[in-house]
């Protein structure tokens, strides 16, 4: 997925190795403009995809670079450069790129910038959907996307913990919609679990695995309550993105796939009408 940082760098390096600057600039009495070479590439389909909450599914993207010093330089350069008494302009800054859906045309705004977190570089990607802001699907209802948006906000900026924490809650509220209404987390899923056992759970609790979600609730617990830094570092970008992909699947399958399937009988119920006049 385009969202994680190393499939975007591999996605990008192709496109990036021919445009971006080659020289560093030497330390001098004026300041050094940017090489002549600092161009733009031509923009490309992607190989790989990004989850398109318009559409609700994953998708191919349109990319655009539109700075590719910083980050995207560096870790894109065939070689890198070792000689530390120069200055590598092509580091300067973050990198910026858009990522427009192929198949809806919704714009995602990628920014990747390098953060110092505890004397080590670190280099983070936030991407933010223009107009659908987030993570809920089309038919979402508004109570879950409040709650599952906040989560992807919070994921976008790197806060894996309290990322965590609100998918905890969004998976609570979810499960209060689908009329799982006991007080705690925990005996919602049981009771979820029982319905699906005994055959009178919704449809989309068929093939859902429950443990999974106890997983989820766990995590969550985990953000809540003491803990040392070296339990911290737990929460990183993999375990993330896990949520992230069991939240896209529920969402999908609870509030989308009734709509498709609608869509697809009306569509088919037309062409017979066309057929019989």
């Amino acid at each position: 997925m385009l969202s994680d940082l190393e499939d975007l760098i591999e996605e990008v390096t192709p496109h990036l190795r021919a445009t971006i600057p080659r020289g560093p600039v030497g330390f001098g009495g004026t300041s050094q403009p940017f090489p002549q070479d600092f161009r733009r590439p031509e923009a490309w389909v992607s190989s790989n995809k990004l989850f398109c909450p318009d559409c609700a599914a994953d998708r191919k993207v349109r990319v655009r670079v539109l700075l590719h010093s910083g980050p995207l330089a560096r870790l894109a350069r065939a070689t890198p450069v070792t000689n530390h008494q120069r200055i590598d302009t092509n580091e300067f800054g973050p990198s910026l790129l858009v990522l427009i859906c192929e198949q809806c045309r919704l714009q995602f705004n990628c920014l990747l910038f390098d953060e110092m977190i505890n004397e080590e570089t670190e280099t983070k990607i936030l991407i933010f959907a223009n107009g659908a802001g987030g993570l809920a699907t089309p038919h979402t209802p508004p109570e879950i996307k409040h709650f599952v948006n906040e989560a992807y906000k919070c994921q976008c900026a790197g806060a894996h913990g309290a990322a965590i924490e609100m998918y905890r809650a969004a998976l609570e509220q979810l499960l209060f919609t689908e009329g799982f209404e006991d007080r705690l987390l925990s005996a919602k899923l049981d009771a979820l679990e029982t319905a699906k056992n005994s055959g009178t759970a919704k449809p989309w609790a068929a093939d859902v695995d429950v443990q999974m979600l106890h997983i989820m609730r766990k995590l969550g617990n985990e953000v809540a309550h003491p803990k040392t830094a070296q339990s911290l570092a737990a929460f990183d970008a993999e375990t993330i993105s896990g949520v992230q992909e069991v939240f896209q699947y529920l969402l999908t399958d609870i509030y989308e796939r009734n709509f498709q399937q609608k869509e697809l009988l009306s569509s088919f119920q037309q062409m017979n009408k066309n057929g019989e006049e």
